[in-house]
């Protein structure tokens, strides 16, 4: 029952109210700037993350308190939501003031770390990570705190990144916090699967608006929130019990983001530019430069999304031999449809010089 609440709560409450910005926006002139990383036309407000995280912040302590979650058997501290509301706030307040002022650099990354101290401060710390048992574990020991932090602030730039197609960044978190809250649920974990639902609420009422074609945007506000936030949710401790992360789940999840932002990083370091620079060579925009339209790259998107979602699932719940093999072939097929991807691209562009120089 709570869970069904927080995830139609949180949708109805978010889709009212980025109808509401849409409106605030438009009458403001509150629009998304276009960069090369950006694939939109046309004036779009960018204020959907407060609509994201104001229905999550909403809903989710309604529920928390509502239906007990300090309860007995539900033993989890005020001041442990408390920490982790705080963080998520202070990365979307950070996120809404780029948005209007554009932070330099340096200042939002130190802004985006002390976020994510807040939220390790009060309690969920990667300590062991896990790959496909007890057998395979590993202690962090004193690098617990921050590995931790570079998880969190990792996964915000790099849902950031993927902003830049209509319906992508909250579609992909979408997906990832929805089998984190089924899996929350198998495995009683009652925190992370509130959180989760609510999230998926929260997002799912602000997709309503922002699907192609899109007439609102999330902005870096939304997308450093739902990179922190389901960052968070697969760290959480489960009833006050620390357990060890079981890092192929959260990493599986979120692949598509995590390899974008890997080869981003590896792209302009290997040119000389600075990490925050613009450019159109993410996974959504090599789809569109072969020839796909916006709802087509989406889809394909969504699709790799849901294979890893399905391994997934099939990985944590399956007890049979199959299951590492469903994981693998999934990360196989996504990592060759994506190099296949790049190297059609590559090939493309060495072809049309030639092309150019015979019809001029």
């Amino acid at each position: 029952m709570d869970l069904i609440f927080a995830a139609a709560g949180a949708t109805l409450f978010s889709a009212v109210l980025v109808r509401f910005l849409i409106g605030l926006a438009r009458n403001r002139a509150w629009y998304d700037w276009t960069d090369e990383r950006k694939a939109h036309d046309g004036n779009i407000p960018f204020l959907g993350g407060i609509g994201i995280s104001v229905s999550f912040f909403t809903v989710g302590l309604s529920a928390f308190f509502l239906f007990h979650y300090t309860a007995q058997g539900r033993a989890f501290s005020f001041w442990y939501m408390a920490a982790i509301l705080a963080g998520l706030l202070l990365i979307h307040a950070t996120g809404v003031f780029d948005d209007f002022r554009n932070i330099p650099a340096l200042k939002k990354l130190s802004l985006q770390i002390l976020a994510a101290g807040i939220i390790v401060a009060g309690g969920p710390v990667i300590r062991t990570i896990q790959f496909f048992g007890p057998a395979t574990q590993i202690s962090l020991g004193i690098f617990a705190v921050p590995f931790t932090v570079a998880w969190i602030v990792g996964m915000g730039n790099a849902v950031n990144l993927i902003d830049g197609m209509d319906g992508l960044a909250g579609g992909v978190v979408f997906i990832a916090s929805l089998v984190l809250g089924v899996l929350a649920v198998a495995e009683g974990n009652a925190l992370t699967a509130l959180l989760a639902f609510t999230l998926c609420g929260a997002i799912a009422g602000f997709l309503v608006f922002n699907l192609p074609p899109a007439k609102i945007f999330m902005g870096d506000g939304g997308a450093l929130f739902l990179g922190y936030a389901v960052a968070v949710l697969p760290i959480l401790s489960r009833g006050g019990e620390v357990l060890p992360v079981p890092v192929l789940v959260p990493i599986s999840l979120l692949l598509v983001p995590i390899a974008d932002i890997v080869a981003a990083v590896i792209r302009r370091k290997s040119r000389g530019l600075p990490f925050h620079s613009a450019d159109r060579e993410h996974i959504h925009h090599k789809l569109q430069d072969a020839g796909l339209s916006v709802p087509q790259a989406l889809a394909v998107i969504y699709g790799f999304c849901g294979l890893m979602a399905f391994s997934v699932l099939a990985f944590k719940l399956l007890h049979n031999g199959f299951r590492l093999a469903i994981l693998s072939g999934a990360w196989t097929a996504v990592a060759l449809a994506v190099i296949m991807l790049y190297r059609y691209q590559a090939a493309d562009s060495r072809h049309q010089p030639d092309e150019v120089a015979r019809t001029s």
